[in-house]
């Protein structure tokens, strides 16, 4: 390599030889045997820093651009392997069209292994280049590539849970994105949806929606990736109806876009349109899955698996496992939810991951297992706090208040649960959340508890409403007896009943 920037590409000559000689003598560099040939490396970062540093800004940028041609020289089938080498050369040597096409190249490789941190870092990397380049010479092309990579640098930013900066990310894509391009447009409109919906913003997560499906009115790109588009928009809306509770909307959008499902969807598209399915269904019967909804989750992972998108295979898998945990089949939804778990691991899907913690504890509860639960309740809201997801920062403490009420600490699983309860205000369609009862069942435990019969009563009232989690028939009647003795002013009846209904709800994990 040194002797190609040298100009000698037989050997070194005599007078770089012995400068490699008087460099090691001194230990400032040592050799090291490749497979082939030998390499020298700085002993020392210090001394590597020195060098670099001695050398004129000019020098440098020169040197740089040599390395690059080099490599590109010498090793022309191994380029988009040596894509990190060349882009940090290239962007060193400012020889901009070149960084910036490594650059992005490595971004993509590390992108596909879900090296997430590193293809973030070129990414950025490759922005700065573009954004010089644009400054100087303005040019379409330039721009389009611009909007790339802003969008793929929100994709990631989504998936690793941080939503504000995937936003921003994706409106920086749509300011340089070209106007006539209406799927790209309606695209990152849709992404931003998806942002506000983890975020519970559903009014922002609404706009954004109406907003992707206008861009496609005046539609300009071809038939088939229109189509397609719309078609998602439809798919990613169903997510947001069973966020509001609204099991209709989904029906009525379901029956809309079926035909077009089945005619046009992509494997992948498909695979939403079930797991659409498995959400409504879950709605509609208050969280009691039957064998239909199983097989309606199932068929929804059979599709998305044809996709070998690793991503949306986890988030099938965690649908799997979600409907056997609500068919009371603990087993099975172990066993899919750590298959999804794995592969978030693998992915950095942080939300997802925090979703399978989330119920992973929920398993561990309705066991009756004390030490598991706690275990992944701390892991869980370490991981919920950190994206900010409000829901599964109560569940965890929900979950928490539990275990401290299985081991007799009253006064911390009060504690608990009524932050856990507060945070649940705090989060958009409270009423709408069917599982308030993972806080307010170990509160109702530790106000039973203190005597406050009345506080109890009126934590019990909300988890019979038609939007909450579907209880056992004997727990409901005995939870239904408690709340209209209190009402007949007949205090004792009142705390028969919850007693009853207390230790029911201990039977199945809610208390």
């Amino acid at each position: 390599m040194l002797a190609y920037l040298y100009g000698d590409k037989g050997a070194l000559n005599g007078q770089l030889n012995d400068s490699l000689v008087e460099l090691q003598r001194r230990e400032f560099i040592q050799p090291r045997k490749l497979s082939v040939e030998w390499e020298y490396i700085f002993k020392h970062a210090i001394t590597h820093e020195v060098a670099y540093s001695s050398l004129l800004i000019v020098r440098r940028k020169q040197l740089h651009g040599r390395v690059g041609d080099a490599i590109e020289a010498l090793f022309p089938d191994r380029l988009e392997e040596l894509s990190p080498t060349l882009g940090y050369h290239f962007e060193k040597a400012e020889a901009r069209e070149k960084a910036i096409r490594y650059l992005r190249q490595a971004a993509e490789r590390a992108q596909a292994t879900f090296a997430n941190a590193e293809a973030l870092a070129f990414y950025q990397s490759a922005l700065r280049q573009l954004e010089l380049l644009l400054a100087a010479r303005p040019d379409e092309i330039l721009s389009q590539t611009l909007a790339q990579v802003h969008e793929s640098i929100g994709d990631i930013q989504h998936l690793i849970g941080r939503q504000t900066e995937a936003r921003e990310a994706y409106e920086s894509a749509l300011r340089t994105a070209p106007q006539r391009d209406a799927v790209c447009s309606s695209r990152l409109r849709r992404n931003q949806a998806k942002a506000w919906i983890i975020e519970r913003d559903y009014d922002r997560a609404g706009n954004c929606y109406d907003e992707a499906e206008k861009v496609l009115e005046n539609r300009v790109s071809a038939a088939t990736d229109w189509q397609r588009e719309w078609l998602q928009v439809q798919l990613d809306r169903m997510w947001l109806h069973y966020w509001r509770g609204d099991v209709d909307e989904i029906d009525a959008l379901a029956k809309r876009i079926g035909p077009l499902v089945e005619e046009h969807a992509t494997a992948l598209q498909k695979g939403n349109f079930y797991h659409g399915l498995v959400l409504m269904a879950l709605r509609r019967d208050r969280y009691i899955a039957n064998d239909e909804t199983i097989a309606t989750a199932q068929t929804s992972l059979a599709a998305t698996e044809e996709s070998n998108v690793l991503r949306e295979i986890g988030v099938a898998r965690f649908v799997v496992g979600f409907a056997h945990l609500w068919a009371g089949q603990l087993d099975p939804a172990e066993k899919w939810l750590n298959d999804a778990l794995k592969l978030t691991e693998r992915t950095g899907d942080i939300v997802l991951q925090s979703r399978c913690l989330t119920y992973l504890t929920l398993i561990q509860r309705r066991r009756g297992a004390i030490e598991d639960t706690r275990r992944y309740a701390e892991h869980s809201l370490a991981l919920a706090t950190a994206v900010k997801m409000v829901e599964y920062i109560a569940m965890a403490k929900g979950n928490l208040a539990w275990v401290h009420l299985r081991n007799g600490d009253v006064a911390s699983a009060f504690k608990e649960a009524a932050e856990a309860v507060e945070d649940f205000r705090r989060t958009p369609h409270v009423r709408g959340l069917p599982v308030l009862w993972v806080p307010l069942w170990p509160l109702i435990g530790a106000q039973l508890m203190r005597e406050q019969i009345s506080d109890a009563i009126d934590n019990v009232e909300p988890l019979l409403t038609p939007s909450q989690m579907a209880v056992p028939a004997d727990l409901e009647s005995a939870m239904r007896a408690a709340v209209d003795a209190w009402k007949r002013n007949d205090g004792a009846a009142a705390k028969i009943h919850l007693e009853k209904a207390s230790e029911l709800a201990r039977k199945i994990g809610y208390l």
